[in-house]
């Protein structure tokens, strides 16, 4: 399964949204979280920050870090 199909799943938990109509790269969705994430539990807001650039070929380990830590700074992972 590829990581922008479970970023589309983490979108449509956290804003009510269907798969469907989300967008597929993973800048884009995590936009659309970040514009359209109301909150809820605790006040939660999240911080827009700049997507990694998107790859020509398979992630490396470093690639994946580097987006666990933009979805850490925007909060949208502990």
């Amino acid at each position: 399964m590829s990581l922008e199909k479970e970023m589309k799943k983490v979108a449509a938990a956290l804003t009510g949204q269907e798969t469907d109509g989300l967008p597929d790269n993973l800048e884009a969705i995590c936009s659309f979280i970040a514009e359209n994430y109301e909150g809820g539990q605790g006040g939660t807001e999240f911080v827009q920050v700049t997507a990694p650039a998107d790859l020509s070929a398979a992630p490396t380990q470093d690639d994946f870090n580097g987006l666990i830590a933009k979805l850490k700074e925007t909060k949208i992972f502990k």
